[in-house]
């Protein structure tokens, strides 16, 4: 038990520990006087690296390229419609009768840019550029997370894939109608999201926090079961308070991407400014609304 308890410390630790070391290095390149080439990749990095230590839902977003163009036709087929029959002696087999859906996906540009002065620069504050590239990195993170929950949203509006808690709280009931409704839609839950309001909440939830009844403290040593009903917990304070969500991840949510996040060294001599800006053309798309189930907090 103490292993996985410290698998789950190191994968917490990991991206911010890759962050730091990617500041550090960018520190070292602009004070060396290192080609501007160098540190063009390691001002990458850094947004890059902040990025990843707080992106939420890249781990449960199925994604996909796109070449060229600005959009995607994407067809969906819809789960087990596609039946055997019995079939007389001398009779034709009947045709496969399959139940499709269309839609087109198109990208958008989102972006920003951070400006610092070049005497800060010329006076060796090599930090302050990388605190500003750090937060390029998270707001890239914010708004990523952000397309995610609406494009799940839109998912469960499109199959009326939500129903209100029984009580003021989330409750073990409500996960359990949850994981029904996915069932019954011949998908299978594989990860729950929710606030830390909701966490909260479901620690004080008496099925799940006498630890004594499943033999382990993890709990208390953690701070949170990693696990409800056999499903792993994502929580984030940019999950709406009083809405959890449980999904089925290889069909909930897809992302479009035309270009992935990247950064352009910029600088304005009018004004003595330098900086970076920050891009990406994609979108977010839910594949199935039948794949994600929302309790709605009451």
């Amino acid at each position: 038990m103490s292993t996985k308890i410290d698998e789950r410390i190191r994968e917490r630790l990991e991206p911010e520990l890759e962050l730091k070391e990617a500041k550090k290095r960018l520190v070292e390149a602009l004070s060396s006087g290192m080609e501007s080439e160098l540190i063009m990749d390691r001002l990458h990095d850094v947004v890059l690296r902040a990025a990843e230590a707080e992106i939420f839902t890249d781990r449960i977003t199925n994604e996909f390229r796109l070449t060229e163009g600005n959009s995607k036709e994407f067809v969906f087929a819809e789960a087990d419609q596609i039946s055997f029959e019995e079939i007389a002696a001398g009779a034709q087999i009947p045709m496969a009768e399959e139940a499709y859906t269309s839609r087109t996906i198109t990208v958008k540009k989102y972006g920003v840019r951070s400006m610092i002065t070049r005497e800060m620069i010329e006076d060796s504050h090599f930090d302050v550029l990388a605190y500003h590239l750090e937060q390029l990195g998270r707001a890239a993170a914010v708004k990523k997370d952000s397309l995610w929950f609406t494009a799940a949203d839109a998912g469960v509006a499109a199959e009326s894939m939500n129903f209100n808690s029984a009580g003021s709280e989330v409750a073990a009931a409500d996960f359990s109608k949850a994981i029904y409704y996915l069932e019954k839609n011949n998908y299978k839950g594989t990860h729950i999201l929710m606030s830390p309001k909701q966490a909260w909440e479901v620690r004080d939830i008496d099925d799940f926090n006498q630890y004594q009844i499943w033999g382990t403290n993890e709990m208390w040593k953690t701070g949170f079961i990693g696990e409800i009903y056999g499903l792993p917990i994502l929580r984030s304070s940019r999950v709406a308070d009083d809405k959890v969500y449980v999904i089925d991840a290889r069909n909930a949510v897809g992302c479009l991407i035309r270009r992935p996040l990247t950064i352009t060294r910029i600088k304005d001599d009018i004004y003595d400014l330098v900086g970076a800006v920050a891009t990406m053309r994609l979108n977010y798309f839910y594949i199935h609304g039948k794949a994600i189930a929302r309790i709605d907090v009451q």
